[in-house]
């Protein structure tokens, strides 16, 4: 399985999830989405040479333990995301932010293992953050109910990026066991 599978399927899972549309297109427009599109990749770009490029290299030449950086660049862009209270956002949905994102960290830290190239978690990551801004959820839901919804998406979004994740491991370990290339970490 190369980097481009795992990608395009997630996208689609994703978007899938969200219950993506032509519909969001037409009342978009163009030159709207296209900008959400670019804002989403300039995001992504931005967070994750910062914490996954910047962060993780930094302690990787330290020689802390590989499970001590994936926490720590998870947890540190999960604390990043509390910046929203200072914007106004109420603390409820800013900690859940942020919750979420430490979790999307560590997805996105064990994408850059995996197909060993930074690309990859950047769109992810744009991806991410492109289909939670068109905010064209299916199930339009108040209070507590919305609350458990959105933790039951990003669960559900979380095992399909997973499950991409641990396939493209396991077609990695087997081209290994042929004698095949790998890319390197």
């Amino acid at each position: 399985m190369g980097v481009g599978r795992p990608v395009v399927l997630i996208a689609v899972v994703t978007l899938a999830c969200l219950g993506f549309s032509a519909e969001v297109m037409v009342s978009l427009g163009a030159v709207a989405l296209l900008g959400k599109v670019l804002f989403a990749l300039a995001v992504g770009l931005v967070e994750d040479l910062m914490f996954r490029g910047v962060l993780l290299s930094g302690l990787r030449g330290s020689r802390v333990p590989e499970l001590a950086v994936m926490l720590i660049t998870s947890a540190a862009f999960g604390l990043m995301h509390l910046v929203g209270v200072i914007g106004g956002e109420p603390l409820d949905s800013t900690l859940l932010q942020a919750f979420t994102a430490s979790l999307m960290g560590a997805t996105l830290y064990l994408a850059l293992r995996v197909s060993g190239t930074l690309l990859v978690p950047i769109l992810l990551h744009a991806l991410w953050d492109l289909a939670l801004d068109l905010d064209v959820s299916a199930l339009p839901l108040a209070g507590t109910l919305h609350v458990v919804g959105f933790l039951l998406f990003n669960l559900g979004a979380f095992v399909a990026i997973a499950l991409v994740i641990v396939g493209a491991v396991r077609a990695r370990r087997s081209r290994v066991a042929a004698g095949g290339p790998v890319v390197a970490n």
